[in-house]
């Protein structure tokens, strides 16, 4: 006999389905089975079943519950030596093998799989902890939820299966997978932007792949998210992470060597063949234009920039399709129009733009460019609001 926690409550001999009757007895057993190999008091399974508002007959309808799972067990080839119902005061005792429990082998292999990536076992961190996540169908006794149930034990594995997929991600991150993960990480964080590791893990995924910007953009959400609705700020792992990624700092690299090519070397004459000699190709230039020194690494330096920053001022009554094309007709004239003056534009968050000037290369009239800069991207524009301001920032500083 096979039971199922881990998604709808479903009971299985051989692999097929057995059947269960009525809320009660599938509450009852699926209280047993989270608490299984334990005695459970009688007046727990009614406080589980209906709180505060139980009925005058509520341990007979508990009893009959009990009466019918040990039927249920007998009748579908339930051996009393491996899965027993046991009258034992103050209750009822679950007899079950561990290995019949999904939830046993979830717990087991997120298990194994921690102590992996502790190890620094990456590869087989991720297939344990993998396999783990595999066993879930859905939200813990969904069926159960659906009828207004909501067991402590419910949310606690849910937390517990959201710190697994996060130390999947993290071993999926130690082998260089930023790539795959990226949709995955943007979907969850998406979904749930309070969470600071997963966040953490976007904005490091996002890093690698030469999305230093964007990488950037998460983390002043998730900040913003945690101020507004908790008045907290990021902690300091995810602090030193935004400075890190500021700063290029190689500690976020991959520890890997340059991958060698074969460069295969065409025969116009009859020849003996030659096997062609391993060519390391250089490293892809940096998604934000500055050149790479030869082993890939940045060279960092603080310096003063001058930071125009453009904000539009949009209305509710606009029509989301013209505010789109508007947004983008404002992006295409502050790109034009910083780039004129020598400014750069560095990024974009909703209606707010900032186009740096003094990065990478430093002139001595860099606020009065982006100060003559500013009129031109708002002209003819009256919905555009211009502020300026001036503020130090790390930038790289390009190889010599």
């Amino acid at each position: 006999m096979k039971f199922s926690l881990l998604g709808p409550l479903e009971v299985r001999v051989s692999g097929h389905p057995v059947p269960l009757r009525g809320i009660n007895q599938r509450a009852t057993l699926g209280f047993l089975l989270l608490n299984a190999n334990q005695v459970v008091a009688t007046s727990r399974l009614i406080e589980a079943l209906w709180g505060i508002d139980a009925p005058a007959t509520s341990r007979k309808m508990v009893q009959n519950a009990a009466s019918g799972l040990r039927r249920l067990i007998a009748e579908h080839g339930g051996s009393r030596k491996a899965t027993e119902l046991i009258t034992r005061s103050p209750g009822y005792l679950l007899s079950v093998p561990e290995d019949s429990i999904d939830l046993y082998a979830f717990q087991r292999l997120s298990k194994q799989g921690r102590a992996e990536l502790a190890a620094g076992s990456w590869e087989s961190a991720a297939v344990s902890l993998r396999e783990a996540l595999a066993l879930w169908r859905g939200p813990v006794l969904s069926d159960l939820a659906e009828t207004g149930i909501n067991w402590p034990d419910l949310s606690a594995l849910e937390s517990t299966r959201r710190a697994v997929v996060e130390d999947l991600y993290e071993a999926e991150l130690c082998l260089g997978r930023h790539h795959e993960l990226v949709g995955e990480l943007e979907a969850i964080v998406d979904a749930e932007p309070d969470r600071e590791r997963l966040c953490g893990q976007l904005m490091l995924a996002l890093y690698r792949c030469g999305r230093q910007r964007e990488a950037l953009m998460v983390y002043h959400r998730t900040r913003k998210v945690l101020h507004t609705e908790f008045g907290l700020e990021p902690g300091r792992a995810l602090q030193d992470l935004e400075h890190k990624i500021l700063n290029h700092h190689p500690s976020l690299a991959l520890d890997r060597p340059a991958a060698t090519v074969p460069v295969p070397v065409p025969a116009t004459n009859p020849a003996p063949s030659v096997a062609p000699e391993p060519v390391t190709r250089p490293a892809a230039a940096a998604s934000d234009g500055l050149p790479r020194t030869p082993a890939g690494r940045y060279r960092t330096e603080r310096k003063w920039v001058s930071v125009l920053m453009v904000r539009a001022r949009l209305t509710a009554a606009d029509d989301p399709e013209h505010v789109n094309q508007a947004l983008k007709a404002v992006t295409t004239a502050v790109t034009e129009e910083g780039g004129r003056f020598g400014g750069v534009l560095q990024g974009r968050m909703g209606a707010q733009w900032w186009v740096l000037f003094g990065a990478p290369r430093t002139r001595e009239d860099d606020p009065e460019r982006a100060t003559r800069a500013a009129p031109g991207s708002a002209a003819g524009r009256p919905p555009l609001g211009v502020r300026r301001r001036s503020r130090g920032r790390r930038v790289p500083r390009c190889p010599r």
